[in-house]
Order: structure tokens, then C-alpha cells, then sequence
């Protein structure tokens, strides 16, 4: 895959706490504790149809963008796509809630979608939800409350599909936020509006004509 390729500026990137969800799932530490040993008899876990959507909708995404690999990137290492790029709205508490109990009781069991930067971290273009769940799960059970040295270390690390840096620009990683979240998502018509708006702005950008953002600080 050719491209003019270009820098990320360091704004393209949130805040570190963008994606800290201020109101915390209702459940305590030790309900999540029980739920790490009896979570499979409690929680139901994905149905098949879930499953297979799933699955489809990632195959549209590698159609259009095939070359990534496998990684287990740490969480401190993730940082979100800022919200010009991410405008999507966060998960409302009981999507949030639902999904730590199944990371819980079944595992992670859809990779994000990220992109490796020169300095290390990497840019999340699609998971931002699980990547707020797999933070909560993890600040939980290394909280002196829920401390569990076992679960904190199983939510300290997400399985992501990795685009190398030479491998996307700006323009294509926010065409993949978009299309990701399109079709993973229930949307208003407001945000689908948008998203239109967006991508055919995205489209318009030519890659030849590009200027390069500024310069990583």
C-alpha cells in the first residue's frame, strides 16, 4: 500500500483520561472477585449470531485494510484518538458494566484496532470501549480492596490487530475510527450524519496533496 506518508501530531491523540468513565460501574470489588470464579455460570456469554457479526464485520475492515498483526500491547501503552478524530459517544454505564462481565467470565474476544506510533504507543482506531473496560477491570483488582494479583495482570495487557506506522496515515486511521464504529455500533441519525460528513471530507483529502501534520514534540 503506497501513501504520502505524514506525522502524527501529538494532538491527534486524547487526553490520558478521556476514557475514564467518572461513573464507575455500581458493582463493589468483591462482587467482581466472586464474578471472576463464577462468572460463567452467571453470565451468559455471546450468542452465536453475536458472534457471527462479529466476525463479519471484521472482515469489511480487512477488505479495505488487510496488512496488521497480532499483539498483546499494554494497556498503559494505549492511548485513544482524540475526539476530532473519535466523535463518536462513549457507551452509556449498563453497555459498560455488561461488557467487564463478559471480559470477566469469558476473555477478551475481540481484538482492538491499533496503530503503532514511532514513540511506542499505540493509537487506538477501534476497542475504545473495551479499552475503558479492560482500565475499570484493572484498576479494580489493583485497588487494596479488589487486589488480585492473578485478574490484574490478565487486564493489564488487550489483544490488538496492530497496524505498523508505516502501514496508515492520518487520513486512513480516521477512516477506520469511523467505519469501525459505523458498522460495530448503534447509532443516531445525528452521528451517522456526521460520519457521512467525515468520510467524505476524508475522501476528498488526497493523499498527494497532503500537507504532513506537525512534527511529534
Amino acid at each position: 500500500m503506497s501513501k504520502n506518508k505524514q506525522e502524527v501530531s501529538m494532538s491527534a491523540f486524547a487526553q490520558p483520561n478521556a476514557y475514564d468513565d467518572v461513573s464507575k460501574p455500581t458493582f463493589d470489588a468483591d462482587y467482581w472477585k466472586q464474578l471472576a470464579v463464577t462468572g460463567k455460570e452467571t453470565v451468559a456469554p455471546i450468542s452465536a449470531e453475536d458472534k457471527q457479526k462479529s466476525d463479519e464485520q471484521l472482515k469489511q475492515i480487512e477488505q479495505l485494510y488487510p496488512k496488521y498483526h497480532m499483539e498483546q500491547v499494554e494497556i498503559t501503552k494505549l492511548i485513544p484518538a482524540k475526539e476530532e478524530w473519535n466523535f463518536f459517544p462513549k457507551q452509556d454505564k449498563t453497555i459498560m458494566t455488561e461488557l467487564m462481565k463478559n471480559l470477566v467470565a469469558y476473555g477478551q474476544l475481540s481484538p482492538a484496532l491499533v496503530w503503532k506510533q514511532v514513540n511506542g504507543t499505540y493509537m487506538i482506531l477501534g476497542g475504545h470501549t473495551r479499552y475503558q473496560a479492560f482500565k475499570a477491570l484493572h484498576e479494580i483488582f489493583t485497588s487494596e480492596e479488589g487486589n488480585d494479583p492473578a485478574m490484574a495482570e490478565r487486564f493489564s495487557t488487550m489483544n490488538c490487530y496492530v497496524y505498523d506506522y508505516e502501514e496508515l496515515d492520518d487520513v486512513e486511521a480516521r477512516k477506520i475510527i469511523i467505519f469501525d464504529n459505523i458498522i460495530r455500533r448503534d447509532n443516531t441519525t445525528a452521528i451517522k450524519a456526521q460520519a457521512v460528513i467525515n468520510m467524505n471530507r476524508l475522501e476528498l483529502d488526497s493523499r498527494t496533496t497532503r500537507k504532513p501534520s506537525d512534527q511529534h514534540s
